[in-house]
Formats: C-alpha cells, structure tokens, sequence
C-alpha cells in the first residue's frame, strides 16, 4: 500500500497582500521589523474577519523575538493605524484580538477599523475593490467614531509626489521663463536629451524651465533614462485620467515620484595608489 505523504502544517496558508503596502516600507513609513511582524499577523489571521485572537508571548515564540520588542512592534503599528486592539498594560500573556486595517478578506471585501473606548471591531466596507479598480478617489464608510474622509486609489508613490509638487505644477495662465528647445537641449544632460525630447512630445511643451534642469541633473546621478521615459509616460496617462493638461508636468514631479529609490550604480571607486616612499633630502633617486 503506497503511502499518503502529509502536508506540512501552514502549508494552506495564503495571503492576498495589502495593495501598495510595500510603498509604505520604500517611504519610510514602515520600518523592515515592523513590516515583518505586520505580515505575519496578516498570515495568520482569520481570512473571514481580518482578525487575529493570539497572545504576545506566542507571536515572540513563532518570531523568535523577544517579548519586548514584539509588544514595542505592535504598539507601533497600532498608533500607526495598521492594527488595532484593546489596551492591556502589563498583561503580555493575556489573550488578545487584533484587529487589521485594510486586511484583503476571502469574499473579496477589506476590512476598516473602527476604534471605540471598548474595544476594537473590523468593519466591511461598502463597496468591493472590483467596483473601485477604475476610480481614482472614493468615499471610505464613516467609521464608529464618526470620521469621514476620501480615500485615494492611487498609489502611496503617485501621492506622496502629488504632495510633493502639488504648489510647483506650472500655471499656464502665468508661464515662468523658459529656455527654448535648442538652449534646453544644450543645457540638458547629454544622456537624457532624447528623454527631454520625448518629454516634449508626450507634454506637448516647448522649453525647460530652470527647476525642470535642476530636477534633470538630479535624475540623471540617480536614474537611468529608460527609467525616467517610462515615468514621464505613466505621469502623462495619470495626468489625463485626471482630466489635467499635461502641459502642467513638469521634470521636478517626475523626480518627486522616482526619489525614494535609485537605478543607476554609483561608479566603482578607484584603488587607492600607494604612497611612494620619502627620500631623504640630498639623496639622488637613481632610474634604470
């Protein structure tokens, strides 16, 4: 009789990962431990409801953390808005639910936090993510605690340059001084001229301004060219989704949504030459 082979345990496990939450670790707003600990508690909560009823001492255990640390983790991502659960000072065995903001569930709905003095709840959104994927902005349900607010389908990269260069996105009712396409190009970074030319083309703009230049010169030390044309094409088709003219892009939004990372190597540093020795004074140095 052929034996059966057994599977391991967790090896059902499977977790449909938070949209853009991988941005949240490249902005700085996750840090890698914090991370870690969040997408385990993801793994091991229940698919159904987007909770997790366990203890500190059993999440150290799995994590082979201590104890403190993973209580400072999970405080962290509390005051964070990640998780949620009621506040148990000093009772680190005690069985506690945590509750998780945005957790992908199986019927294909997300989880919202709903904070209250009593305890923490997840609570289901209206509408499906299916119904949201073409929308760019769309009304959060009010949570028990009575806020409200918008919530953005785009990405946390997309926004954070949004923010970022919301005030700098020319005005075409009042055009800054602009140098034309032939002092542009010769003041242009000699790799990225055909990126600036493909710039003008998808924009529809004539010119650079200096911010464009500076922002240029920043993005040629950090990105390639294929790079930066790439962003510019994803900037144009955003900026019409939009219903914007995409005249208002500018270089400098292109490399507020390409700083936090970099694709171009620092060049190799050269072996340092050694030192050649020191005669002393009235000696003659004899070649061959």
């Amino acid at each position: 009789m052929r034996a059966t082979a057994t599977r391991p345990a967790g090896a059902d496990n499977y977790l449909r990962w938070r949209r853009t939450i991988d941005e949240h670790l490249e902005l700085g707003r996750l840090t890698w431990d914090e991370y870690g600990l969040f997408g385990w508690i993801c793994l091991k909560a229940d698919p159904h409801t987007g909770t997790l009823r366990t203890r500190w001492t059993v999440l150290a255990e799995q994590t082979t953390l201590a104890v403190n640390y993973v209580c400072k983790l999970g405080g962290s991502l509390k005051r964070k808005g990640y998780i949620d659960y009621p506040e148990h000072r000093g009772q680190r065995g005690k069985l506690v639910e945590l509750a998780i903001d945005k957790f992908p569930m199986a019927d294909g709905t997300y989880t919202s936090l709903a904070r209250s003095s009593g305890g923490t709840q997840a609570e289901l959104p209206a509408q499906l993510p299916a119904e949201l994927e073409g929308q760019n902005l769309g009304e959060s349900r009010t949570s028990l605690g009575g806020r409200s607010r918008k919530r953005s389908r785009s990405s946390l990269r997309v926004r954070s340059a949004d923010a970022a260069t919301e005030a700098r996105i020319t005005d075409l009712s009042k055009p800054e001084e602009t140098l034309g396409r032939a002092e542009a190009l010769a003041a242009a970074p000699r790799a990225l001229r055909e990126t600036v030319e493909l710039f003008w083309l998808k924009t529809g703009r004539d010119g650079l301004t200096p911010d464009d230049l500076a922002a240029l010169r920043e993005l040629d030390q950090v990105h390639t060219p294929a790079v930066i044309q790439k962003t510019i094409t994803e900037s144009v088709e955003r900026f019409a989704r939009r219903g914007d003219d995409p005249r208002g892009l500018t270089f400098r939004y292109v490399w507020d949504s390409l700083r936090r990372f970099t694709t171009r190597k620092p060049p190799a540093a050269m072996p340092a030459q050694p030192e050649r020795p020191a005669y002393p004074p009235g000696l003659t140095r004899l070649s061959y």
